[in-house]
């Protein structure tokens, strides 16, 4: 069902008596967005062609990777360039046109060379002028939201990091209203050239609710969901770890309940974490790639459900990839993200978030906190080196595992044609030890900041009144099976992951054995909150979804190969992996349409949890059962998905680039 159907159920369940006796109950705003206006069928019509393509694309105003200059999904118009649309929806709720005002780096490179040019781009609704922005050579190539009134400052730290409110601003928009976009060229008659074009960025519907203020309780608690990037189960004291790296995780699940065999849906972060928003698979969500980056804002998130649901919501976020150009900050109030490219740690993001805590002890709440310490290049306190004693040995770059994969393979593949791993060869013994002791050093000091956020809530009276839940989005390679770093293959070290819940409505001392997905935790949650969720998933805690937990890649390594779309799932004792388009050792890929067994792997990874003997080949039916359940979920999840658009901006891509999902020609 969706937000703006279930609203209703919603609000009449919502308790009225927050304010003093026989005050009125105070209010906030919720935010859902509702419409995407941009993806898709186009929503508007052309009243004016202009003198360029009409057309929508990811703008990038600057390479530099900025909060307000970064890539967005815009429609671009040219000078006379008009369209125009409507709202055209039902009900009293009120509404929002979100999006923002600026140019490509073409345009503004164009403008740059011109001076004497000006683009000037207008929003009017109803023919009443709400919007517009003059472009010219030299300005600030930022994007302009837009806002009836003056947006909020966007406070740019050191650290190149940003907290928004999202979306920012927008424009008031009465039901039955028209919005007509245009774009005109100032200071010449003529160019000699193909003109600049304005973009009009992210443009979407978005309704908003005034809510009464609750307050959190057993019945009805807070929400904290917490993810530490980069974390494999098996590196956590409570999975069997024989390092201290983790003892608040551990009392947590001492608390609460404890999933053995957790899995996420990929190997990296853009389709993991979409998943664990959306409660879809990377298949139906879409988010798979730096081609397919952008998360569909029809999509219904855990943010959303829960702000509609009552509660306020805030994430801080640490990954560079979790940022509000990407979409990730749909549903969510405040959105405090890194704008540089650069992780934000642990020691900032956390301090701010158990200032939010308490600012907000007195309303219920949803905190979404995603802590990145232990992704590379390893960050940690002094005291984890006393924990955790090594030395660096000589030459060890200081860009860590990311410095040593770039430097083994020099743009050629992990592993040459006869199997051989080149990264085994080129690291030393002494260099994957120090990169394992700093790995736990950063997950000790991730666990002892989620240590300091969880005596915050219990200062402030809230640990019986809030649902707890941490998970990570993917694991770690160590030369496990011949490759470093993660994004790259789908093996257990890289998708299973740890998942932890306690709070009210959570047994205690439990240990779940049952294989799962943690995309199932938005269903859960909402559920533990008692909030409607209108998303994919099932309550980890009811009876089991029929479906065993399901991963891919979309351009991960299979054999001596690059740029594989591979797909797996965990079904009892079984792990299947399956490279869609992969081949045998040093042979060229068959046709799709013809079957070949060097494209699937199968694993018992109760007798084998180091999947070091595929037993595809003595076990004939249960790899073709599993493979044929696992290309039929696939296959009709696909036919799901939302269409969105394709690349994600030249900034993003070189980010990607530096954190070595990408190598240098892709």
């Amino acid at each position: 069902m969706a937000l703006a159907n279930r609203l209703a159920l919603v609000c009449a369940a919502l308790p009225i008596a927050c304010a003093g006796e026989g005050g009125p109950a105070p209010t906030w705003t919720a935010r859902a967005l509702q419409r995407e206006i941009l993806l898709g069928e186009p929503q508007w019509a052309i009243e004016a062609n202009g003198s360029a393509p009409i057309e929508v694309a990811m703008a990038t105003p600057s390479p530099a990777l900025r909060a307000d200059k970064h890539s967005l999904p815009a429609l671009l118009l040219g000078p006379g360039g008009e369209v125009s649309f409507g709202l055209d929806v039902e009900g009293a709720s009120r509404w929002r046109l979100v999006g923002a005002l600026g140019a490509d780096g073409a345009a503004w490179d164009q403008l740059d060379a011109e001076p004497e040019l000006a683009l000037v781009l207008e929003v009017l609704v109803d023919g009443e002028l709400r919007a517009a922005r003059r472009l010219r050579g030299g300005d600030d190539r930022t994007w302009r939201p837009l806002a009836d009134e003056p947006a909020p400052p966007v406070a740019l730290a050191a650290s190149g990091s940003s907290r928004d409110r999202g979306p920012l601003g927008g424009l008031r928009v009465d039901a039955g209203a028209e919005v007509r976009l245009r774009c005109t060229l100032e200071g010449a008659a003529a160019i000699d050239q193909p003109p600049p074009r304005g973009a009009f960025a992210r443009l979407a519907w978005v309704e908003e609710r005034e809510l009464p203020e609750q307050q959190a309780s057993p019945a009805r608690p807070n929400v904290v969901l917490i993810v530490v990037d980069t974390l494999r189960a098996d590196h956590v004291g409570a999975y069997g770890h024989d390092r201290p790296t983790t003892p608040r995780i551990d009392r947590l699940a001492a608390r609460g309940t404890l999933f053995e065999q957790t899995y996420a849906t990929s190997s990296w972060t853009w389709p993991s974490t979409a998943s664990i928003f959306t409660g879809r698979t990377s298949a139906a969500h879409g988010v798979t790639s730096s081609l397919s980056s952008y998360l569909h804002g029809e999509l219904e998130t855990l943010a959303e459900a829960l702000a509609f649901g009552g509660l306020r919501t805030a994430a801080f976020a640490g990954n560079p990839l979790i940022v509000p150009q990407q979409n990730f900050d749909q549903g969510f109030e405040t959105f405090r993200h890194t704008t540089a490219g650069e992780m934000l740690d642990a020691d900032v993001l956390v301090p701010e978030a158990m200032e939010w805590v308490g600012a907000h002890a007195g309303s219920r709440f949803f905190l979404y906190l995603h802590l990145v310490d232990p992704h590379e290049p390893h960050e940690w306190l002094p005291r984890a080196e006393q924990l955790f004693p090594g030395q660096k040995p000589r030459g060890y770059p200081p860009g860590g595992m990311v410095s040593l994969r770039a430097r083994a393979l020099r743009g050629a593949s992990t592993f040459d044609a006869e199997g051989n791993s080149r990264l085994a060869a080129a690291i030393s013994p002494e260099q994957l030890a120090w990169a394992l002791t700093t790995y736990d050093r950063a997950i000790w000091t991730a666990d002892r900041w989620i240590g300091d956020l969880l005596d915050r809530l219990g200062e402030l009276g809230l640990t019986d009144s809030t649902l707890v839940a941490v998970t990570s989005d993917h694991g770690e390679e160590f030369l496990d099976h011949g490759a470093l770093l993660h994004g790259h293959t789908l093996y257990e070290e890289v998708v299973r992951v740890p998942l932890v819940i306690a709070g009210p409505g959570v047994g205690s001392g439990r240990r779940l054995p049952e294989p799962v997905s943690n995309r199932d935790l938005a269903a859960t949650l909402c559920d533990l909150a008692g909030v409607p969720f209108g998303g994919d998933g099932v309550d980890l805690f009811a009876p089991r979804s029929p479906s065993p937990p399901t991963f891919a890649n979309s351009a991960g390594h299979w054999h001596d190969r690059q740029q594989i779309r591979q797909v797996g799932a965990r079904e009892g004792r079984w792990t299947l992996i399956h490279a869609i388009n992969g081949s045998a050792w040093g042979a060229p890929p068959l046709p799709l349409d013809q079957a070949d067994p060097a494209r699937t792997a199968l694993f018992d990874v109760l007798a084998d949890p180091a999947q070091t003997v595929d037993l595809s080949g003595e076990q004939p039916e249960v790899t073709a059962a599993l493979l044929d359940e696992l290309l039929r979920a696939e296959t009709a999840d696909a036919l799901r998905v939302l269409p969105t658009l394709g690349s994600a901006g030249a900034d993003t891509l070189a980010m990607l680039r530096e954190l070595g999902y990408l190598d240098a020609d892709e």
